[in-house]
Protein backbone atom coordinates (compact mmCIF):
# COMPACT_ATOMS: atom_id res chain seq x y z
CA UNK A 1 0.00 0.00 0.00
CA UNK A 2 1.51 3.33 -0.72
CA UNK A 3 2.62 5.82 1.70
CA UNK A 4 -0.16 8.11 3.37
CA UNK A 5 -2.56 5.34 3.10
CA UNK A 6 -3.33 2.98 6.67
CA UNK A 7 -5.16 -0.18 5.18
CA UNK A 8 -6.50 -2.35 7.66
CA UNK A 9 -8.80 -5.52 7.65
CA UNK A 10 -11.27 -6.69 10.01
CA UNK A 11 -12.62 -10.40 9.65
CA UNK A 12 -16.56 -10.68 9.63
CA UNK A 13 -18.98 -12.14 12.09
CA UNK A 14 -19.27 -16.08 12.11
CA UNK A 15 -22.62 -15.61 9.99
CA UNK A 16 -21.03 -13.38 7.57
CA UNK A 17 -17.94 -15.95 6.49
CA UNK A 18 -19.69 -17.81 3.92
CA UNK A 19 -20.05 -14.70 1.75
CA UNK A 20 -17.40 -12.58 3.46
CA UNK A 21 -13.47 -12.59 2.67
CA UNK A 22 -13.08 -9.44 4.82
CA UNK A 23 -14.34 -6.06 5.78
CA UNK A 24 -11.60 -3.23 5.46
CA UNK A 25 -10.84 0.55 5.75
CA UNK A 26 -8.57 2.60 4.00
CA UNK A 27 -8.07 6.09 5.52
CA UNK A 28 -5.81 9.00 3.75
CA UNK A 29 -2.61 11.22 5.63
CA UNK A 30 -0.52 13.64 4.71
CA UNK A 31 -0.74 16.80 2.38
CA UNK A 32 -1.32 15.45 -0.80
CA UNK A 33 -3.20 12.82 -2.60
CA UNK A 34 -1.74 9.18 -2.73
CA UNK A 35 -2.13 6.66 -5.97
CA UNK A 36 -1.57 3.08 -5.66
CA UNK A 37 -1.90 0.28 -7.58
CA UNK A 38 -5.49 -1.95 -7.09
CA UNK A 39 -5.35 -5.35 -8.68
CA UNK A 40 -8.37 -7.78 -9.64
CA UNK A 41 -9.01 -10.43 -7.06
CA UNK A 42 -12.10 -12.30 -8.25
CA UNK A 43 -14.22 -10.24 -5.36
CA UNK A 44 -17.23 -7.71 -5.86
CA UNK A 45 -16.83 -5.39 -3.14
CA UNK A 46 -18.99 -2.52 -1.40
CA UNK A 47 -17.27 0.87 -0.56
CA UNK A 48 -18.33 3.52 1.49
CA UNK A 49 -16.86 6.14 0.69
CA UNK A 50 -16.39 9.25 3.57
CA UNK A 51 -14.85 12.57 1.57
CA UNK A 52 -14.53 14.22 5.14
CA UNK A 53 -15.52 15.55 8.37
CA UNK A 54 -19.47 16.97 7.72
CA UNK A 55 -19.93 15.25 4.38
CA UNK A 56 -22.38 12.43 3.92
CA UNK A 57 -21.02 9.35 2.67
CA UNK A 58 -21.39 7.92 -1.14
CA UNK A 59 -22.50 4.16 -1.18
CA UNK A 60 -20.76 1.97 -4.36
CA UNK A 61 -20.72 -1.58 -5.52
CA UNK A 62 -17.07 -1.98 -6.84
CA UNK A 63 -17.44 -5.07 -9.87
CA UNK A 64 -15.44 -8.06 -10.29
CA UNK A 65 -11.90 -6.56 -11.67
CA UNK A 66 -10.26 -8.17 -14.28
CA UNK A 67 -7.72 -5.62 -14.76
CA UNK A 68 -5.72 -3.15 -12.22
CA UNK A 69 -5.98 0.52 -11.71
CA UNK A 70 -4.85 3.52 -10.29
CA UNK A 71 -6.88 4.76 -7.56
CA UNK A 72 -5.77 7.88 -6.07
CA UNK A 73 -6.93 8.76 -2.33
CA UNK A 74 -7.04 12.41 -1.02
CA UNK A 75 -5.93 12.56 2.31
CA UNK A 76 -9.33 13.86 4.00
CA UNK A 77 -11.24 10.84 2.77
CA UNK A 78 -12.05 7.67 4.15
CA UNK A 79 -13.16 4.03 2.77
CA UNK A 80 -14.77 1.37 4.92
CA UNK A 81 -15.21 -1.47 2.45
CA UNK A 82 -16.72 -5.16 2.38
CA UNK A 83 -14.96 -7.35 0.06
CA UNK A 84 -17.09 -10.63 -0.64
CA UNK A 85 -15.81 -13.97 -1.47
CA UNK A 86 -16.05 -15.19 -5.14
CA UNK A 87 -19.91 -15.73 -5.61
CA UNK A 88 -21.03 -14.06 -1.92
CA UNK A 89 -22.21 -11.22 -3.20
CA UNK A 90 -24.42 -12.56 -5.55
CA UNK A 91 -26.94 -13.43 -2.53
CA UNK A 92 -26.51 -9.55 -1.16
CA UNK A 93 -27.20 -8.24 -4.64
CA UNK A 94 -29.33 -10.70 -6.42
CA UNK A 95 -28.42 -9.42 -10.07
CA UNK A 96 -25.82 -11.56 -12.66
CA UNK A 97 -22.93 -10.27 -11.31
CA UNK A 98 -21.28 -10.04 -15.46
CA UNK A 99 -23.40 -6.80 -15.42
CA UNK A 100 -21.11 -5.21 -13.00
CA UNK A 101 -17.37 -6.79 -14.37
CA UNK A 102 -15.25 -4.05 -14.45
CA UNK A 103 -17.98 -1.23 -13.27
CA UNK A 104 -19.35 0.11 -10.62
CA UNK A 105 -23.08 1.01 -9.72
CA UNK A 106 -24.49 2.99 -6.94
CA UNK A 107 -25.77 0.52 -3.60
CA UNK A 108 -28.96 2.52 -3.74
CA UNK A 109 -30.24 0.16 -7.02
CA UNK A 110 -30.20 -2.83 -5.05
CA UNK A 111 -30.57 -1.83 -1.26
CA UNK A 112 -32.52 0.66 1.00
CA UNK A 113 -29.45 2.53 2.41
CA UNK A 114 -31.06 5.77 4.16
CA UNK A 115 -30.66 3.82 7.29
CA UNK A 116 -27.16 2.63 6.18
CA UNK A 117 -25.66 6.28 5.36
CA UNK A 118 -27.09 7.94 8.21
CA UNK A 119 -25.82 5.53 10.81
CA UNK A 120 -22.00 6.17 8.95
CA UNK A 121 -22.52 10.00 8.64
CA UNK A 122 -23.45 9.47 12.40
CA UNK A 123 -20.45 7.49 13.47
CA UNK A 124 -17.47 9.57 14.51
CA UNK A 125 -14.47 6.81 14.13
CA UNK A 126 -13.40 4.44 11.03
CA UNK A 127 -13.35 1.20 13.47
CA UNK A 128 -17.20 2.24 13.97
CA UNK A 129 -18.13 2.38 10.72
CA UNK A 130 -16.85 -0.78 9.73
CA UNK A 131 -19.58 -1.64 12.73
CA UNK A 132 -22.28 -0.46 10.73
CA UNK A 133 -21.75 -1.40 7.72
CA UNK A 134 -20.87 -4.95 9.06
CA UNK A 135 -24.65 -4.51 10.72
CA UNK A 136 -25.73 -3.99 7.55
CA UNK A 137 -25.30 -7.15 5.95
CA UNK A 138 -26.38 -8.39 9.01
CA UNK A 139 -29.35 -7.25 8.70
CA UNK A 140 -29.57 -8.01 5.09
CA UNK A 141 -28.86 -11.80 6.12
CA UNK A 142 -31.66 -11.70 8.57
CA UNK A 143 -34.29 -10.99 5.90
CA UNK A 144 -33.07 -13.79 3.75
CA UNK A 145 -30.78 -13.83 0.45
CA UNK A 146 -31.00 -15.40 -3.01
CA UNK A 147 -29.36 -18.90 -3.03
CA UNK A 148 -26.13 -20.06 -4.85
CA UNK A 149 -26.46 -23.29 -7.53
CA UNK A 150 -24.95 -25.82 -4.73
CA UNK A 151 -23.01 -27.42 -7.65
CA UNK A 152 -22.05 -24.00 -8.72
CA UNK A 153 -20.87 -23.22 -4.97
CA UNK A 154 -18.59 -26.48 -5.00
CA UNK A 155 -16.90 -25.34 -8.17
CA UNK A 156 -16.33 -22.02 -6.56
CA UNK A 157 -14.78 -23.79 -3.59
CA UNK A 158 -12.53 -25.54 -5.77
CA UNK A 159 -11.64 -22.44 -7.75
CA UNK A 160 -10.34 -20.90 -4.54
CA UNK A 161 -8.65 -23.71 -2.90
CA UNK A 162 -6.46 -25.00 -5.96
CA UNK A 163 -7.15 -22.01 -8.76
CA UNK A 164 -4.29 -24.04 -10.51
CA UNK A 165 -5.78 -27.10 -11.06
CA UNK A 166 -9.66 -25.49 -12.77
CA UNK A 167 -10.86 -28.20 -15.15
CA UNK A 168 -13.93 -27.05 -16.23
CA UNK A 169 -14.30 -30.24 -18.79
CA UNK A 170 -14.32 -32.56 -15.40
CA UNK A 171 -16.51 -30.53 -13.21
CA UNK A 172 -19.22 -29.66 -16.37
CA UNK A 173 -18.74 -33.56 -16.61
CA UNK A 174 -19.09 -34.32 -12.89
CA UNK A 175 -22.43 -32.38 -12.48
CA UNK A 176 -24.04 -33.38 -15.80
CA UNK A 177 -23.66 -30.17 -17.53
CA UNK A 178 -22.58 -28.54 -20.51
CA UNK A 179 -18.68 -26.60 -20.01
CA UNK A 180 -21.08 -23.46 -21.42
CA UNK A 181 -23.41 -23.57 -18.86
CA UNK A 182 -21.10 -23.91 -16.13
CA UNK A 183 -19.28 -21.33 -17.74
CA UNK A 184 -22.35 -19.12 -17.52
CA UNK A 185 -23.18 -20.11 -14.39
CA UNK A 186 -19.93 -18.30 -12.63
CA UNK A 187 -19.87 -15.68 -14.62
CA UNK A 188 -23.67 -14.68 -13.08
CA UNK A 189 -22.32 -15.31 -9.47
CA UNK A 190 -19.16 -14.24 -9.80
CA UNK A 191 -18.58 -11.79 -12.57
CA UNK A 192 -15.95 -13.42 -14.72
CA UNK A 193 -15.72 -17.25 -16.07
CA UNK A 194 -13.93 -19.96 -14.48
CA UNK A 195 -10.86 -19.59 -16.47
CA UNK A 196 -10.25 -15.82 -15.79
CA UNK A 197 -11.63 -16.22 -12.02
CA UNK A 198 -8.64 -19.18 -12.19
CA UNK A 199 -6.22 -16.95 -13.73
CA UNK A 200 -6.79 -13.65 -11.11
CA UNK A 201 -6.90 -16.56 -8.06
CA UNK A 202 -3.55 -17.72 -9.04
CA UNK A 203 -2.20 -14.29 -9.27
CA UNK A 204 -3.58 -13.98 -5.60
CA UNK A 205 -1.46 -16.32 -4.40
CA UNK A 206 2.02 -14.79 -5.43
CA UNK A 207 0.36 -11.51 -3.73
CA UNK A 208 0.19 -13.93 -0.90
CA UNK A 209 3.71 -15.52 -1.18
CA UNK A 210 4.89 -11.44 -1.10
CA UNK A 211 2.87 -10.33 1.92
CA UNK A 212 4.10 -12.94 3.90
CA UNK A 213 7.69 -12.51 3.53
CA UNK A 214 9.95 -14.70 5.03
CA UNK A 215 12.06 -18.02 3.50
CA UNK A 216 9.46 -18.96 1.70
CA UNK A 217 8.79 -15.56 -0.12
CA UNK A 218 9.73 -14.65 -3.76
CA UNK A 219 12.44 -12.51 -1.70
CA UNK A 220 14.18 -15.13 -0.43
CA UNK A 221 13.65 -17.96 -2.97
CA UNK A 222 13.08 -15.73 -6.30
CA UNK A 223 10.13 -15.70 -8.74
CA UNK A 224 10.72 -18.78 -10.68
CA UNK A 225 10.39 -20.56 -6.55
CA UNK A 226 6.42 -18.14 -6.42
CA UNK A 227 5.63 -19.30 -10.12
CA UNK A 228 6.10 -23.31 -9.18
CA UNK A 229 3.74 -22.52 -5.84
CA UNK A 230 1.34 -20.95 -7.12
CA UNK A 231 0.89 -23.35 -10.03
CA UNK A 232 2.23 -21.61 -13.34
CA UNK A 233 4.11 -23.14 -15.56
CA UNK A 234 7.52 -20.92 -15.29
CA UNK A 235 8.69 -17.62 -14.18
CA UNK A 236 8.38 -16.56 -17.75
CA UNK A 237 4.57 -17.21 -17.66
CA UNK A 238 4.09 -15.78 -14.19
CA UNK A 239 5.74 -12.63 -15.81
CA UNK A 240 3.34 -12.57 -18.41
CA UNK A 241 0.12 -13.24 -16.24
CA UNK A 242 1.51 -10.52 -14.15
CA UNK A 243 1.78 -8.16 -17.15
CA UNK A 244 -1.69 -8.82 -18.33
CA UNK A 245 -3.52 -8.68 -15.09
CA UNK A 246 -1.73 -6.34 -12.76
CA UNK A 247 0.24 -3.91 -15.83
CA UNK A 248 3.58 -4.16 -14.20
CA UNK A 249 6.42 -6.98 -13.50
CA UNK A 250 6.53 -8.84 -9.84
CA UNK A 251 9.37 -7.12 -9.22
CA UNK A 252 8.10 -3.58 -10.09
CA UNK A 253 5.09 -4.08 -8.09
CA UNK A 254 7.30 -5.08 -5.51
CA UNK A 255 9.15 -2.06 -5.30
CA UNK A 256 5.91 0.10 -5.54
CA UNK A 257 4.69 -1.47 -2.39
Amino acid sequence: MAAGIDYREYPPAAPLRPYVSCLWSMVGSGADPQTHRVLPDGCVDILCRSPGIGRAPTLEVVGTMTRSLEVSMDPAAEIVAVRFLPGGAFPFLGLPLHELTDGTATLGEFWSISELSEGLHREPATRGRVRVLEHALLRRLGAGLRSVDPVIRDVLARLVRRPADASIREWSDRAGISRQHLTRRVREYTGVGPKELARVLRLQGVLDLVSRGGAESPQARGWAFAAVSAGYFDQSHLIAEFRSLAGTTPARFLAER
